[in-house]
């Protein structure tokens, strides 16, 4: 029974899907299906590319920012992926008549639907509103899958042996999606302009009205109508929920009202160090060690995608030297072949790879991650020219590989988020540890601006801008090495547990925390204290009346709000 569970979507596709929705219905996938498939996947390319990903870069370079600069605004309208916390909290404390998914899944579609009308057909727009109508766009994309990974990670818990096949089915829906989008984005763009793919997305966005209208996730209204009252271990975790939706935010805000890059980098860096103290400070210990690993990993993965783009797309004016890949070849082609790979990646790891433990498999994926990212160097030196290859088949063969090992390496720490969702506020947990992850990539393009800044390499689009590319090699080195510095704590921070196996330590979020452990410590003094008190003014414990101890108690609540939370949470 257990090599029939385990037999890869490639070998028997039908039988695979009737397995799936067997154990989780049909209603459900077919949530997942539009909600990852047609969104993230067809109209936001995996979160970042698609009909909606892909024309940033171009957008932008008609308002002729720097490659710096590109990266930090492109990431600031990509911030809602890293929110994910406020909004899960959103959504777990602000039922609406009773539900807590199905009313945000219509405002975040009103939302993004309007936007990608917008784009289009206000072409003269300012650069702050164009970002503005980005961020809304990427907003419905995130709410909506996290929407969507709160329901799925609750079902996934019924059947833990189905975890990787149902991942499968997610990224594959994903895959499938982006695929036809990266078909049509190039074309859209070569002959409409760079606008065009939003007009094109609007219909995947209006069509997102579908999961709440006719229910596909499945939820039932609570009893609860009013806003939950966060008291106990849930307070700590609303607290780290709102500080990194509001250092994001605020984040956001500081990217594109202007300031110094340094100014900006010095701000990520401070979010970076509070969000990671404050997470790793409140959840427990297997949680928090998890989080640190793949926070530190993104962060550690320094982005120089605004000085490649230019690198690849500028003409024979700016840059003689260059590759002078045309509209269509760099976003449909490459991305065509990219997309392509992915599923193989995909097929791999359910194949051969899920069997593999997690600190086994993230070992090898990222140093092969690694390993493939070093040949963007030998593109950069011009080296493959030397050998007699040329740019787009070194690109669309570099590319292949890179794509597949990237889909090795992602699956599991995927895998491992939904897992690590205790009971009872999955979208909350999903959304803080996700929104770290997404944070840490976004942290991650500010200190790849930063080193494409120190390193002199700042293209945007000019005439005769070659001399800018001159030290992009050594921005790439950098980049690619970043990655492996995180793999020495592994073992460290990360079960030593089978893909398809429970992970202990999971009755709570944060029990077992430091915070936890000391707010422990504070309630058992409490007591004392309370005593000594009591004797100073009465006499003997015996003589104390449930009043007279009320007594006490306000009168130390009134010395201390600390105290007064510590004595009403303490055991009477």
């Amino acid at each position: 029974m257990t090599a029939v569970a385990s037999q890869p979507p490639g070998v028997a596709f039908p039988s695979w899907l009737s397995r799936l929705q067997e154990a989780f219905g049909g209603r459900l996938l077919l949530c997942l299906a539009i909600a990852h498939g047609g969104l993230k996947g067809f109209n936001a390319g995996g979160g970042n590319a698609g009909l909606v990903g892909v024309p940033i870069d171009f957008l932008l370079r008609e308002f002729q920012v720097d490659a710096a600069s590109l990266q930090v605004y492109k990431a600031a309208v990509m911030l809602p992926w890293s929110i994910k916390p406020l909004l899960g909290l959103l959504s777990d404390g602000l039922p609406v008549c009773g539900y807590h998914r199905l009313p945000y899944f219509v405002i975040s579609a009103l939302a993004g639907s309007c936007a990608c009308l917008a784009i289009p057909l206000l072409p003269n727009s300012s650069l702050l509103f164009v970002l503005f109508l980005l961020f809304c766009i990427f907003l419905q994309v995130s709410w909506t899958d996290l929407l969507s990974e709160a329901v799925y990670s609750v079902r996934l818990k019924e059947f833990p042996s189905q975890g990787p096949n149902l991942i499968s089915f997610v990224w594959g829906a994903i895959a499938v999606g982006k695929l036809a989008s990266v078909a049509l984005v190039g074309p859209i763009m070569g002959y409409f302009g760079n606008r065009a793919p939003y007009l094109a997305g609007f219909p995947v966005a209006l069509l997102a009205l579908l999961i709440p209208f006719f229910n596909l996730a499945e939820e039932r209204p609570s009893q609860e109508r009013r806003c939950a009252r966060v008291s106990g271990a849930d307070l700590p975790l609303a607290v780290v929920a709102l500080v990194i939706g509001a250092g994001a935010l605020g984040l956001g805000l500081v990217s594109v009202l202007g300031g110094s890059l340094q100014l900006k980098v010095a701000a990520a860096g401070a979010l970076a160090v509070l969000c990671l103290g404050l997470v790793s400070l409140t959840l427990s210990p297997v949680i928090a060690k998890v989080n640190a690993f793949f926070f530190l990993q993104h962060l550690c993965s320094l982005s120089i995608d605004g000085a490649s783009f230019y690198f690849f797309t500028d003409g024979e004016e700016q840059y003689a030297e260059g590759p002078h890949f045309s509209t269509v070849f760099y976003t449909s082609v490459l991305g065509l072949v990219s997309t392509a790979c992915s599923l193989l990646g995909m097929f791999a790891y359910n194949r051969w790879l899920q069997h593999w433990s997690y600190p086994r498999i993230l070992i090898v994926g990222n140093l092969l991650s690694v390993s493939v990212s070093l040949l963007s160097c030998v593109v950069f030196l011009r080296w493959n020219l030397r050998l007699g290859i040329s740019d787009r088949f070194f690109v669309l063969a570099s590319g292949a590989v890179s794509t597949v090992v990237f889909e090795i390496a992602w699956l599991p720490g995927m895998l491992i988020i939904s897992q690590l969702c205790p009971e009872g506020r999955e979208a909350t947990m999903f959304a803080l540890l996700a929104g770290m992850a997404n944070l840490g990539m976004a942290l991650g393009s500010y200190f790849g601006a930063f080193l494409l800044h120190t390193l002199g390499v700042e293209p945007r689009g000019a005439l005769g801008e070659s001399a800018q590319f001159d030290r992009l090699w050594l921005a790439a080195l950098l980049a690619a090495l970043g990655p492996c510095l995180p793999l020495c704590l592994v073992h460290v921070l990360v079960p030593d547990v089978g893909q398809q196996e429970k992970i202990k330590g999971l009755d709570s979020a944060t029990q077992g925390s430091p915070l936890a452990r000391f707010l422990a410590r504070r309630r058992r003094k409490v007591p004392e204290n309370i005593s000594l008190e009591m004797q100073s003014i009465v006499g003997s414990p015996a003589a104390w009346s449930e009043v007279e101890i009320g007594n006490a108690r306000e009168m130390r609540s009134q010395e201390s709000p600390v105290s007064a939370t510590l004595l009403k949470t303490s055991p009477h």
